[in-house]
């Protein structure tokens, strides 16, 4: 028996709806897809893969953004495929490489309410906390302080939760990691039975096979990391 040594096949969108065409009967061995159904798929499974995103977190999800500060800029808007904003961002300063600062300064995240809160929002300096305003189609983070002069040119890393990315292209791959491919392969031959009209008995074990592999994909998906737990109570003191 000769095992093969390559570890990065990875089934491009066309491959996968072919199989979650074949999963609900729509499509034979024989069979590729027409340019009707292949639209139908890609469209379904765009709307799947956008669904993902309020179920848990994929590793390839979260990222790094940087914001170059300016001097009297308290505003920045982050990019359009960035869908949220994780804990304190990093001040670095002016002059100092991103990724291997000497020293970096925490930027606390704040609510709306402490926002609002605020009396000197026109003082500047170092700024010390963000409210993440998402009033707009893309993140506005404001800082307090706003940047002064010493800042121009300092940094502020984010950790972000950005959108998936469209799958409107046969020939490109999912962009999720590897261990998805099951679960999304179960919940399309769901969402297409669906959308032609296929027996409810078929749809509901479809649905059953994408729930079962949807939750070993979120116990994959969950940060491998310890957990810290912290107890606080109240005492006749506090």
């Amino acid at each position: 028996m000769t095992v093969s040594t390559s570890r990065t096949y990875n089934p491009d969108i066309s491959a996968i709806l072919r199989m979650a065409f074949r999963r609900c009967g729509l499509l034979n061995e024989h069979q590729d897809l027409d340019e009707a159904k292949s639209k139908v798929g890609r469209e379904e499974l765009d709307a799947l893969i956008d669904f993902l995103q309020v179920d848990g977190v994929a590793a390839r999800t979260r990222s790094f953004e940087v914001i170059p500060l300016q001097s009297g800029v308290r505003d920045y808007t982050l990019a359009a495929s960035t869908l949220d904003v994780e804990g304190d961002g990093a001040f670095i300063a002016a002059g100092e490489t991103v990724d291997s600062a000497s020293g970096e300064t925490p930027i606390q995240a704040m609510t709306i309410q402490d926002w609002q809160g605020i009396s000197a929002k026109d003082a500047s300096g170092r700024p010390m906390r963000y409210y993440l305003d998402r009033t707009s189609d893309q993140l506005v983070v404001k800082f307090w302080v706003t940047p002064g002069t010493s800042e121009d040119g300092a940094s502020v890393r984010f950790v972000v939760h950005r959108l998936s990315a469209d799958n409107l292209v046969g020939s490109n791959t999912v962009d999720k990691e590897r261990y998805w491919r099951d679960y999304i392969i179960w919940s399309m031959a769901e969402r297409l039975a669906f959308a032609y009209s296929i027996p409810g008995s078929l749809r509901m074990e479809l649905g059953r096979k994408a729930e079962q592999a949807l939750g070993k994909c979120r116990g994959a998906a969950a940060p491998q990391t310890p957990t810290d737990f912290i107890l606080g109570h109240r005492t006749g003191w506090t």
